[in-house]
Order: C-alpha cells, then structure tokens, then sequence
C-alpha cells in the first residue's frame, strides 16, 4: 500500500482476499480509542481495504528486524515520520549515526575484535572429536527410538544422570 511518504505491506501476508466486516468494526473501534489526523485515517482506510487488520505488526522502515514493543500501522508510520523529519537534510554517515544511536547500536571493541579473531584461526582440533560424538550420540538416540526403546532408555538415564563416570575423556 502507498502512501504519501511510505510504502507498507508489500511482501507482508493478507488473510483476507477482500475486507471484511471485522476489520471495519476493528477500524471503527481504533479511531474512536485514537486521535488520528486525515492522512493517517486514510493510510488506516487504505490498509483495511488490502484486508489488513488494524492490529496487525508493522515494521518501521529505518529500523531492522521487529521492534518491542511491537507497533500497529499508525505507531510505525508515526515513528518513520518523526525519523524521516530528524534525518532531513543529513549526510549519509549522519543519518547511520543518528539510526544507530537511537537503536542502541555499539560498535564492536577493537579487544573483543582481536580476540575473536584468534578463535576463528585456532585450528578445530577440539572441535573434530565433539562433533564426531555428537553425531554417535544423535545416531544411537535414533535407533534406540526406531526400536522402541526410547522410554525405558530415558529412565535409565535419568536414573543415572548423577552417577560418577568411572573414567575422564
């Protein structure tokens, strides 16, 4: 759906292939609990006719993945207006400062940085033997429920969850 300033619903699901009477009653509920101005009932209009509900979860434009609390239409075009009006006029390395300082962004510590770096060229050695265990363990689980033994090795193991082991790895 087009508005004026933003595009919403492209890509998003649509339950209903043309608007029913619950989204209206749903409409007429929202603008009595809300004060929208004439764009934004429109936008509330237009949106309910593409068999949107009035409730449904919006993501903003700026901001990625879903936000908490989650917004409805109106909350997330209100937001991408007020963002949209704060950007204007900024530079591009403003506008990413700005978006990351309002979403708490931090940038990465150059100590974790380096860190991070040797964990990735250490060699897996380590990692070769775990996953090879891993991989028995999935495979005897796996017979043991394709041979219906699934519940009483469960007990057994919970019986012995606490046990010592009689050797080291």
């Amino acid at each position: 759906m087009r508005n004026n300033r933003f595009v919403y619903g492209e890509g998003q699901y649509s339950y209903a292939k043309r608007p029913q009477p619950e989204l209206w009653d749903e409409y007429r509920e929202y603008i009595v609990k809300n004060k929208l101005d004439k764009n934004e009932r429109k936008l509330l209009r237009d949106w309910i006719k593409d068999g949107h509900s009035v409730y449904e979860i919006v993501e903003s434009r700026y901001l990625p993945g879903p936000a908490y609390p989650p917004m409805d239409l109106i909350d997330a075009y209100r937001l991408d207006c007020s963002i949209s009006d704060d950007i204007e006029g900024m530079t591009k390395e403003e506008k990413e400062r700005y978006l990351k300082e309002m979403t708490g962004w931090k940038e990465a510590d150059p100590a974790n940085l380096t860190i991070e770096k040797m964990r990735r060229s250490t060699p897996e050695i380590r990692e070769d033997p775990v996953r090879r265990l891993k991989r028995e363990l999935f495979n005897l689980w796996h017979f043991v429920w394709r041979e219906g033994l699934g519940d009483e090795a469960r007990e057994f193991v919970e019986e012995r969850k606490d046990d010592e082991i009689p050797f080291e790895w």
